[in-house]
């Protein structure tokens, strides 16, 4: 069975372009994700990697979609050989490649290895940025998303001073519960055990 594979890193981006692209590879199912592709315990992967067996094949358009680091992207190319699974990546240069031919196996293998160098490339100028508006006092860092002004967070430190459970609050409120917690914390509110 053909399956195809389509991630996108943040909920506000749309999966519709490599979904066409799959189709018009003639998969027969499609997994999906919405996570960072540094995490490869994503949800919708790891129930493809669960499902596919002997004779199957796993179709991707490009190959950051599948891994971000050359180790995770060999460490699944690996395991998928090893089961008899083989991956198309749809677009590599305006090519396809296959790891069922010996070319295409070395060629995931060095792609795998210049996607990571770039993403270490880039990361490490964004850390240098950062360092540099940090030295010229322009850097802020991300904005607190629930300062003391927060009606949200005024509300739910209320609901739990009445005795609201966390569960119950972040139900309501939207909060997480880390942050509700960690919230709570800074301010030196618990509850007294009863």
């Amino acid at each position: 069975m053909k399956y195809g594979y389509a991630r996108v890193s943040t909920g506000g981006q749309n999966l519709s372009t490599q979904l066409k692209q799959l189709t018009e590879a003639n998969v027969e199912k499609v997994y999906k994700d919405k996570a960072t592709g540094t995490n490869v315990k994503r949800d919708g992967l790891q129930e493809l990697l669960a499902t596919v067996k002997e004779g199957d094949t796993i179709v991707v358009t490009r190959i950051d979609r599948l891994a971000r680091s050359t180790k995770d992207l060999l460490d699944m190319v690996n395991s998928l050989e090893a089961q008899g699974v083989g991956l198309i990546i749809l677009n590599v240069k305006g090519t396809t490649l296959d790891t069922n031919t010996p070319i295409g196996k070395m060629m995931v293998t060095m792609l795998g290895a210049i996607a990571q160098f770039e993403y270490d490339v880039n990361r490490e100028k964004q850390l240098a940025g950062v360092e540099l508006a940090k030295q010229r006092g322009v850097y802020k860092g991300k904005p607190a998303k629930y300062t003391d002004k927060n009606p949200k967070l005024t509300h739910a430190i209320e609901m739990y001073q009445a005795g609201k459970t966390v569960k119950e609050i972040c139900a309501i409120t939207g909060i997480g519960r880390n942050t509700l917690y960690v919230k709570l914390r800074e301010r030196g509110i618990t509850r007294e055990a009863k």
